[in-house]
């Protein structure tokens, strides 16, 4: 009976998760579950659903009191396993929360000391992550660098960051970069550098985090110019309606989405990762052969031919930071042409169900 409850329970993650939560022959991802959930959060969690539902409506379907319920979801909120929502007068809802992104973080985060369960969180995510690069649509998203921008074009709202930094809900809380932190061997890019918003932050501060600080939406800034002038990539959740929730600064040796995907793929497409709206395109007259654009691109799409410096367009996920690096100006972005321009989900429910399709189709 239990196992069953918690294959029913691993189906309802994997049906939340646009990466997949998938079952293996070790079962690990069942012994994770059991750690997370005991046998009555696991029953009532399989009523909540990616969209949010009220306190009252989650009631009602599963035939319980609303404080017994409340209880229950509110525990499985501070720690870190369910979404939950309040509105400006209180009132409740509460949603699944996605294994990735979301509840790895949050587990990391809040119990990295726990050994037994970082072990578990990391075994789930290495059965999952590279059958979950076999989709079209990435989990994420590419922002460029603001000023890198081609100044004639109309940019969407959702490739503005600075914009979308502006526009985001608060709370805003920074965090030192998990993926940097936890590498032996990291790279010298700056720590504090991942941001989380609205609900995200809220959770934070719900749980008396310390590993956070509450910021305002100028330091926020601050914080993107930084991350830029080291080099870092604007990565967002792929969707382009909710309220955005988190954003991470990331680079291609340290951080789990360019990483997983340079070493899996190290040709052809990026996979998991959207580019944004643009491509880099090389001035061949002006460049002067230096090689400064060659390691500063995260998905090692720049290389040297004949002195010159060289795009696998197939590689360029448009994120500036060639431009940035180029001392004659020689390297702009530009449009990509239209109907190679990615078309983000407009919210995180069509981002799963695009996702789960495309593996679908793959498979």
């Amino acid at each position: 009976m239990n196992n069953d409850l918690y294959r029913k329970l691993r189906e309802w993650m994997h049906n939340a998760t646009p990466m997949g939560f998938r079952e293996t022959d070790k079962a690990t991802e069942l012994e994770l579950l059991k750690y997370l959930f005991n046998p009555e959060e696991a029953m009532l969690a399989l009523y909540l659903s990616a969209d949010l539902q009220t306190l009252e409506d989650l009631a009602q379907s599963c035939g319980k009191n609303t404080a017994e319920v409340e209880t229950v979801l509110d525990h499985l909120y501070l720690q870190g396993v369910i979404r939950r929502h309040a509105d400006g007068n209180g009132e409740k809802s509460y949603a699944t929360l996605a294994f990735l992104p979301g509840i790895m973080e949050n587990l990391l985060f809040l119990r990295g000391s726990d050994t037994k369960l970082v072990s578990l969180v990391f075994q789930v995510f290495k059965d999952n992550r590279r059958p979950s690069f076999n989709v079209k649509t990435g989990s994420t998203r590419t922002v460029p660098v603001g000023y890198t921008l081609p100044s004639e074009s109309t940019t969407a709202p959702y490739q503005d960051v600075a914009e979308m930094v502006k526009k985001a809900p608060e709370p805003i809380l920074v965090f030192p970069c998990h993926c940097r932190k936890d590498k032996e061997d990291r790279c010298s890019a700056p720590l504090e550098v991942c941001l989380a918003f609205g609900d995200h932050a809220q959770f934070y501060l719900d749980t008396g985090n310390v590993a956070g600080r509450r910021i305002d939406v100028a330091e926020a800034l601050e914080i993107l110019r930084t991350a830029e002038d080291a080099g870092l990539v604007h990565q967002f959740i792929n969707y382009t309606e909710d309220d955005l929730s988190w954003l991470c600064n990331c680079c291609k040796c340290c951080c789990i989405n360019l990483s997983a995907s340079n070493k899996f793929y190290p040709a052809g497409p990026v996979r998991g990762v959207d580019p944004s709206a643009y491509i880099a395109s090389v001035d061949v007259d002006n460049c002067m052969g230096c090689g400064g654009c060659i390691d500063p691109c995260q998905t090692n799409a720049l290389e040297m031919k004949d002195k010159i410096a060289a795009l696998k367009q197939e590689r360029c996920i448009g994120c500036g930071q060639c431009v940035t690096h180029c001392p004659v100006d020689a390297i702009t972005l530009v449009q990509r042409e239209a109907d190679l321009i990615p078309r983000p989900p407009k919210n995180w429910r069509e981002l799963i169900d695009r996702q789960h399709a495309e593996r679908m189709i793959r498979s």
